[in-house]
């Protein structure tokens, strides 16, 4: 850890140009430095983050050899408090790049008590002759050290000078020694166990042209693609041409100034630019190369990948279990203790963890604050939310092997699979040895035998035993009908009734019956059917013991033990019927009368 420690000489004050402290020097002109960060490589980092903490450090050739963060201040010393000029007349320092070190140098005397500010070395570094030229003469070797370009908060560099150059590809070194060890680890055939190893990202390649191709990507990306970049607001987005910079520019940075906080993917408007980079997030999807998940932040893909590792080095020392990350095993050693220090007040459901208990209680809060700007379903916390809109921002690309049915998820598959084809619910309810999928709809259920009905409607009075439950009912009130059918302008109150209602569009019917191939739309419609064939009854009557394959049918036939009941009268001869079916029969038969 890096000791945030500050010169005698400077002090940190609140900063005139920016949010935070700021740096004060009592010095006049001299070299600060070097600047310290974590080392990152260009590809772990995406346009929403806040470049202004950043330098990258590259070679002679453009090519970026890594990115210093000094984001966290456990990684960073007290330059990372020198924030950028609001403009070049401001300024009062530049960054220079002397071999990977990056200084701030001092191009003005500095008065006591004035606050360090960076800037550039160049008043006109955008313009595209001296981006060009920086470029060739990076290239060739022949950067001036004393006059190199380094921007502050976009991320500039400046080249070391290199004499002895590779006579198979056109990098170039600045020593013998150096081209030794890239001739050997580039350009000659390994042995035995040994590797060809990328000398920008340490990544391994098991044959040269492998490598030769990895290499290409970094070249291409330090030459010319995406050179140019936005200085507007430390805006730090690059972008292929002048011209690009410009409509960016125009487009993003100008005019009204609340069009700049408006999202580009959504169209939604924020309060602030730092509320915008935030919201951006939730519409960034990371898609994992070897099974094709999606994620939703960069770190949840990353401890992914170890789940295709083979390796599991840690292990449970009460049962050796082995697994795959550290804190798996913590999470497991739970199951060998009874101790759950977190107590839920509300239902007395016990917690080990401490973030568990807190989503817990949020079950129990009817606010749900996060609202998807797509379909308008309501969430209780961000993360909730950025998991739905996976259903919107990515198409179905799991299959099922059983079937034609595709989703969006692999654990809505997984759910597929074990309910449709696996029948395996392993949740079971002792009450009426009903069984589940998961233990969350048996929870729901097993309220339908303790009469538990915490949820009213504000409108009726109406219990429920579930908040989800109640959701949908209030839309019976309101009239809301959130879900709506793409191929024509029919609503619904809810998601089940909408994929019922486009099979009548795509006149799809997955539900096949093994006996006679009969085909129906709804599972309801196939179990329904298949008593037919069984001769299941399992719908009995509790007064005469007649029994019916249908629950209609049985409602229908108790009508018939009460005496209250309303009967049909036939207006010619005024004999009463139970049902009006019967009825309609009568007035056929008996008078000629066919009811219209």
């Amino acid at each position: 850890m890096l000791g945030m420690y500050v010169p005698d000489r400077f002090a940190l004050k609140s900063s005139r140009v920016q949010d935070g402290m700021g740096l004060y020097t009592a010095r006049r002109g001299e070299k600060f430095g070097p600047f310290a960060g974590e080392k990152r490589m260009p590809e772990d980092l995406d346009e929403n983050m806040d470049y202004r903490l950043m330098w990258e450090v590259r070679g002679s050739k453009g090519e970026v050899l890594y990115i210093l963060d000094a984001t966290n201040p456990r990684h960073s010393n007290w330059l990372r408090f020198v924030h950028e000029a609001p403009s070049q007349e401001r300024k009062n320092l530049a960054a220079i790049q002397e071999g990977e070190n990056i200084f701030y140098l001092a191009v003005d005397d500095i008065e006591t008590d004035t606050e360090l500010l960076i800037g550039y070395l160049d008043s006109d570094v955008e313009a595209e002759e001296e981006e060009q030229q920086a470029l060739t003469m990076a290239r060739e070797g022949k950067v001036d050290h004393s006059k190199g370009q380094l921007a502050a908060g976009s991320k500039g560099h400046l080249g070391c000078e290199e004499d002895f150059a590779c006579p198979q590809c056109e990098s170039s070194f600045p020593s013998e020694e150096v081209l030794t060890e890239h001739l050997q680890s580039l350009h000659q055939k390994p042995t035995g166990e040994k590797e060809f190893k990328c000398e920008n990202c340490g990544k391994k390649f098991p044959v040269r042209q492998a490598l030769q191709r990895h290499f290409e990507q970094h070249q291409k990306a330090c030459r010319g693609d995406a050179r140019f970049v936005c200085k507007v607001d430390s805006c730090g987005k690059r972008l292929k041409s002048k011209d690009a910079l410009k409509r960016h520019r125009e487009n993003v940075h100008t005019g009204d100034p609340k069009r700049k906080l408006i999202c580009s993917v959504c169209n939604r408007r924020c309060t602030s630019l730092s509320s915008l980079q935030e919201h951006r997030k939730i519409h960034e999807i990371f898609d994992c190369q070897e099974c094709m998940k999606k994620f939703i932040s960069a770190n949840q893909l990353k401890r992914h990948m170890i789940t295709h590792s083979e390796k599991r080095p840690y292990n449970c020392e009460i049962c050796n279990k082995s697994f795959k990350r550290l804190d798996q095993v913590g999470a497991h050693k739970v199951i060998h203790s009874e101790d759950k220090p977190y107590q839920c007040k509300l239902c007395g459901k016990g917690f080990a963890h401490r973030n568990v208990y807190k989503n817990h209680k949020k079950t129990h809060s009817e606010e749900r604050p996060f609202q998807c700007d797509e379909c308008k379903a309501l969430f209780r916390t961000p993360f909730s939310l950025q998991r739905h809109l996976l259903i919107h921002n990515s198409e179905r690309t799991f299959k099922c092997h059983h079937c034609d049915a595709t989703f969006k998820r692999k654990d809505t598959l997984n759910v597929h699979v074990q309910v449709v084809h696996e029948r395996h619910k392993k949740y079971r309810c002792e009450l009426c040895s009903k069984a589940f999928v998961t233990p969350s709809v048996l929870r729901s259920h097993k309220k339908t035998h303790t009469g538990e009905k915490e949820k009213v409607c504000p409108y009726c009075g109406q219990k429920f035993a579930s908040s989800g439950t109640l959701r949908v009912h209030i839309r019976s009130h309101t009239g809301e009908r959130p879900y709506q059918c793409p191929y024509c302008e029919k609503g619904f109150s809810k998601n089940d009734g909408l994929k019922m209602h486009i099979r009548t569009h795509t006149r799809e019917k997955p539900y096949q019956c093994s006996e006679c191939s009969k085909a129906f739309s709804q599972k309801r419609g196939l179990d329904e059917h298949k008593r037919t064939h069984t001769g299941e009854k399992p719908f009995q009557c509790d007064v005469c013991d007649l029994a019916f394959s249908l629950k209609k049918m049985l409602i229908r036939h108790k009508m018939t033990h009460n005496p209250n009941r309303p009967m049909a009268e036939c207006h010619f001869c005024h004999k009463k019927f139970t049902r009006n079916d019967y009825l309609k029969v009568h007035m056929d038969n008996i008078h000629g009368v066919a009811d219209s």
